[in-house]
């Protein structure tokens, strides 16, 4: 559990913090494999060039994201290992290379299943640490500026920035560009990436890792510490359980273009759509949080989007499903800045980085697992197969803030800006 607060804790002027971590997050997310537009990119890849089924496509997705659900070992190793001396900014110098790196060899060799599967794989581990560095400082300086919900909402809007952008991209390049193109212009982005090691805004970093909140302990302890702390395995599950969305993946890719008959690019604008919505939600969280205790905020934001999912199946058109993705958009954009704000008030002292990575990897693993289970329920359901899916994602959705019950009553009583206390 996160240490007490001191009233007056928080230090300096907030819009360089925003503008340092926004940023940020928005040039990781384009490059990593949990963002839209490598991913989007990749599916189009397997099934019109490579011919891959859903269920290889899917598999392809768990498989190559395995880094991702492992992510709180980099986190660990961020807090053991010190690059050229610079902490967090080492690892943008040197991960931020590598990844373009490993974009620029994809560009040149053959695109086969196997070099893909490797490549994203590869990738995933870079932006692992890229990540761990960046996740981990932003956790740190949330809680010594008492901004758990105004952080949470600028990384879900920063966050579904690229998102957008990846999957609009993804969407046009399926029709316009070659692998190649795309695979050169993400190896200029994550080169980009590597900015961050030479930035060092003074109300970001001063003192940061001197603050009671920086520090850790060695590593069997930490683990301990990280395994034994309620609140921590709460935001873990919670957000596992949200992002278990079966419906929402490869089957709506499918349903769109088997059974809907919509444009090979129609998923890529659906996605679009969807995560565009996100903004007002998530908006709108960062202004509430500063009004409402998390408790109550948090409970009802998480719980709102869940019944949405099984009106999916009622819509008979690409257009009705077009036009939903807004109201579904909207009230996913606040549930998602909750459960980041949970993760970030839960991590335990020196564990930012372990704990906002095993977030990140509960998102992805319940996004990727989701999907092999709704490419099941689809396959296997016949006529029926997308509304399994689709309630399969409100049910996983409507229990995750449950688990609300295991973080102590210091973290869901205080409004965003107020000291924990004790």
């Amino acid at each position: 559990m996160a240490t007490e607060e001191k009233a007056g804790a928080s230090r300096g002027p907030s819009f360089p913090i925003f503008l340092y971590f926004g940023s940020s997050t928005i040039l990781l997310l384009l490059v990593a494999p949990d963002g839209t537009w490598l991913d989007v990119a990749t599916a189009y890849l397997l099934q019109m060039k490579l011919h891959a089924t859903p269920s290889q496509i899917s598999t392809f997705r768990v498989l190559t994201g395995a880094p991702i659900y492992m992510g709180f070992l980099f986190g660990l190793v961020r807090n053991l290992w010190n690059p050229f001396g610079l902490r967090d900014r080492g690892y943008f110098l040197i991960f931020s290379v590598i990844t373009g790196l490993i974009f620029a060899a994809l560009a040149l060799l053959d695109v086969t299943y196997a070099a893909l599967f490797v490549g994203v794989l590869l990738i995933s581990i870079c932006t692992r640490f890229l990540l761990a560095a960046q996740q981990g400082l932003m956790g740190l300086v949330a809680q010594e500026h008492l901004m758990s919900g105004r952080m949470a909402a600028l990384y879900s809007a920063c966050y579904f920035i690229p998102l957008i952008l990846g999957a609009l991209f993804a969407g046009v390049a399926a029709d316009s560009f070659t692998p190649r193109m795309q695979f050169l212009t993400l190896a200029v982005v994550g080169v980009a990436v590597g900015i961050f090691g030479f930035l060092k805004p003074k109300s970001v970093f001063e003192n940061a890792y001197e603050q009671p909140q920086a520090q850790g302990s060695d590593l069997v302890s930490d683990l301990r510490r990280l395994f034994s702390d309620p609140a921590a395995l709460a935001a873990v599950a919670m957000i596992f359980l949200w992002q278990f969305a079966p419906g929402l993946q490869t089957v709506m890719q499918f349903h769109l273009t088997e059974h809907l008959g919509a444009a090979e690019s129609a998923f890529g604008y659906w996605t679009a759509t969807y995560y565009v919505s996100f903004l007002p939600g998530v908006i709108g969280y960062g202004y509430i949080c500063q009004k409402v205790a998390y408790g109550r905020l948090g409970t009802w934001a998480i719980l709102a989007s869940a019944p949405l999912n099984l009106v999916l199946p009622l819509l008979t058109s690409p257009e009705q499903l077009m036009w939903f993705a807004v109201p579904l958009g909207l009230s996913a954009g606040a549930a998602f800045a909750a459960l980041y704000d949970i993760a970030i008030r839960a991590c335990p002292p020196g564990l930012h980085g372990a704990l906002m990575m095993a977030v990140a990897g509960g998102n992805q693993l319940g996004w990727r697992t989701g999907d092999v289970f709704g490419t099941w329920l689809y396959g296997s359901g016949g006529d029926h197969g997308f509304w399994y899916a689709s309630i399969g994602t409100a049910v996983t959705s409507g229990i995750a803030p449950l688990f609300l019950a295991l973080a102590p009553r210091n973290l869901l009583a205080t409004r965003d800006g107020e000291p924990l206390g004790a």
